[in-house]
Parts: C-alpha cells; sequence; structure tokens
C-alpha cells in the first residue's frame, strides 16, 4: 500500500492512498485544478481514482469535491449531513460510523469523532496486513479511538496547535474557545498522549497533520511528537514527518520507513494560499470555521 499526503492544514485537506488495485483519496480540499496537479505531480492519473472518502464537511475537506468527482467520476462517500454539503457529488454513496467498507481490496472502517460538524469521521484503510489511520479534526480523543487506531502501520495524526500560542494569538475568544474545545482541534500536547496511547513497535510512520500556521509550528509539532516517541521507545524506528501544503512523496508502506535516519521535518508550504490567492471572500468566510 502506497500513501502521499497531498495537503494539510487549515486551509486545504486531502491524502491519496493506492494499491496495485485500487486507488482513493480522503477528503478533497483542494481546488479540482490543484488537486489534479498535486496528484499528477505524484505520477498519479486522476481518471483512474475509484473513490473519495470524506471526513466531514468543512470547506478545507471538500472544496473540489463536486467539480473533481464529476470531471474524472470518482464516486463520493460520506455521511447523509456530509453529502448535504457537497453540490451534486458523483455517484454519492451513504456511510455511516462504526461501518466498513470495500473497494476493490481496500477496506475502509469508520469512527466517530468530536467535531463542530455534524457526522465528522476517521478513517482507517486496510490492504493485505497493512493499515493506515487518518485521525484529524477533534478536539477530544476517546477509548474508542484508542482501540480503533491500536494496530495501524502508519497513522495521521492531528497536531493542530501549541496551547500557549493559541491563547496569546490575536485570534477573538469565541475562536479560541471553539478550538481548545472538546469539539475543535488536537493540540500537540493532546496528539503526544494519544500517541502514548496507540503507538507499538510496528507503527512504521508517524504525520503530523493539520498544523495550524498562526498557533502551531512544524517545529513544534515535530518537537512534541519526537519527545513522546522517545519516552516511550529509545529505540522506535517510527518514521516522523510534519506535513504542510506540498504533497510528500508516495511512499510505499512496506518499503520505505524502514530506516531509522529517516526522520525529517517537511519545511516546503506554498500552495499560493497568501494574500493574491484567488480565493473568494465567501471561500474565506468558509475556511475560517476551519481553523
Amino acid at each position: 500500500m502506497k500513501c502521499s499526503v497531498l495537503s494539510s492544514g487549515s486551509k486545504a485537506n486531502s491524502t491519496y492512498i493506492e494499491t496495485q488495485n485500487t486507488s482513493i483519496l480522503i477528503d478533497c480540499g483542494l481546488s479540482c485544478k490543484k488537486c489534479e496537479i498535486a496528484l499528477r505531480n505524484i505520477g498519479v492519473d486522476p481518471q483512474k481514482l475509484d473513490a473519495i472518502f470524506v471526513t466531514h464537511s468543512h470547506y478545507d475537506h471538500i472544496k473540489g469535491i463536486s467539480l473533481f468527482s464529476k470531471k474524472f467520476h470518482v464516486p463520493v462517500y460520506g455521511t447523509c449531513e456530509t453529502l448535504k454539503c457537497i453540490k451534486e457529488p458523483y455517484e454519492p454513496t451513504l456511510i455511516n460510523e462504526f461501518s466498513t467498507y470495500k473497494v476493490k481490496d481496500l477496506c475502509i472502517s469508520t469512527a466517530p469523532t468530536f467535531h463542530d460538524a455534524l457526522d465528522s469521521l476517521s478513517f482507517k484503510i486496510s490492504s493485505k496486513g497493512q493499515t493506515i489511520g487518518y485521525l484529524t479534526d477533534v478536539g477530544v480523543t476517546t477509548d474508542i479511538l484508542e482501540d480503533f487506531f491500536k494496530d495501524v502501520s502508519m497513522m495521521i495524526l492531528e497536531f493542530n496547535h501549541d496551547p500557549i500560542m493559541l491563547q496569546i494569538s490575536d485570534y477573538p475568544y469565541h475562536l479560541k474557545k471553539r478550538i481548545a474545545s472538546s469539539y475543535g482541534h488536537l493540540s500537540n500536547l493532546q496528539a503526544g498522549e494519544f500517541l502514548k496511547k496507540i503507538y507499538h513497535k510496528n507503527l512504521k510512520a508517524l504525520f503530523l497533520a493539520h498544523i495550524s500556521e498562526n498557533t502551531n509550528t512544524k517545529e513544534c509539532a515535530f518537537n512534541e511528537a519526537m519527545k513522546v516517541l522517545n519516552q516511550i521507545d529509545p529505540n522506535t524506528k517510527c518514521y516522523v514527518e510534519a506535513l504542510g501544503y506540498i504533497p510528500t512523496n508516495l511512499y510505499d508502506i512496506s518499503k520505505d520507513f524502514n530506516n531509522k535516519n529517516l526522520n525529517k521535518l517537511s519545511i516546503n508550504e506554498s500552495l499560493n494560499f497568501g494574500s493574491n490567492s484567488s480565493l473568494t471572500k465567501k471561500e474565506n468566510t468558509e475556511y475560517e470555521i476551519a481553523i
């Protein structure tokens, strides 16, 4: 099984996963054009995608789904409340929490998350003994989530904010309260505590996701993850990478994470989301609720 995180952060989220026979996206918060470019940059033909699985309805996770799914005829899998927020998705398929769905040789299992979007989900993607966990946009973890992700080969886990940076930020009080709430986002410390619960010696890779550009840094998230890993297992061989808006390598789980010296801090950050971005006023407004 192979995986590339195409984009991760407050502005756009999308992850690509493939086997020899199957390829899917988790979310498509990039525009249709940028998602197509990102896929082609890692050598993937968008027309060969089999499905898009959607975690929840916030704009940074669904922005490109409507156009992309129709352009490339990719079925869209989401909960009832999530699908309501996507305009005319191609072949919508209803999914629910605590369920497993088969797409060719991939099995996609679901578990609910606490977030301020209705029917928000996390995913576990499995094939031939390898498993990828995907948990972002969650304010608090649970025993259910700990059990759900305890056996994964690779984990994509939210390290959204640093609590001190959040409190001293210029965000309005209501936004600070929302982010730190049980329906907001995981802090570095919360993510680290969750990592302690799910870590095992066969965890090959940890990707630090949905890192806030305003209330966190990649360095802070990376340092917290490494501190926790070294406390749990000083001999850990788990690869760690902090994510941003540039696609990661298309990693082969069975081959690419066997060298302890691979740990790195990704610093590539540009997808033209600055002040000259083509985001409309409406798009910026909708983005603000998904920080």
